[in-house]
């Protein structure tokens, strides 16, 4: 069996992004791969693209994710960017399991110093036929540095 999907956003200020997944199937194995584009995703980055392979045996599992986000400028110091997410997945490790995750996050630019800092907060919730789980709170904080981001926004300094 085969299949595939095709799929874009469209954002303000000319944002765009196109993603591209394939999903051959046989009794024996389970393979994906997607590519993705992505059109001005960041104030100082034009293009960005990914790749992304995997291939497991041929057990049939599911699973969806729904994510929605928001970008704005709520202070000087660069975009604020907040997202929800929730995700299902079934028969991923055995038959009959399922799991199941809720998160919310925001990451703030700091673009004077190069700076993201991010925090978000994700509940995961997994059944098994085999072991008995109990639900999983994560708290998530942290900050990225971009080498050479102030040197990108001004060619000067380089």
């Amino acid at each position: 069996m085969w299949g595939g999907q095709l799929s874009g956003t469209l954002a303000a200020d000319a944002r765009w992004h196109a993603a591209l997944r394939f999903y051959p199937k046989n009794d024996n194995w389970t393979i994906r791969a997607a590519a993705t584009y992505q059109h001005k995703p960041f104030q100082d980055v034009d293009d960005r693209y990914e790749i992304g392979f995997s291939a497991r045996d041929g057990r049939d599992s599911s699973a969806y994710i729904i994510k929605a986000g928001w970008l704005t400028n709520l202070n000087s110091l660069g975009y604020t960017a907040f997202s929800a997410d929730y995700s299902f997945g079934s028969d991923a490790r055995l038959a009959g399991d399922e799991a199941e995750s809720i998160g919310i996050f925001v990451q703030q630019k700091w673009d004077a110093i190069g700076l993201d800092l991010y925090g978000g907060l994700r509940r995961y919730d997994v059944d098994r036929p085999d072991i008995a789980l109990k639900p999983m709170n994560v708290l998530a904080l942290g900050a990225m540095y971009t080498f050479l981001s102030s040197c990108l926004s001004s060619p000067s300094k380089l």
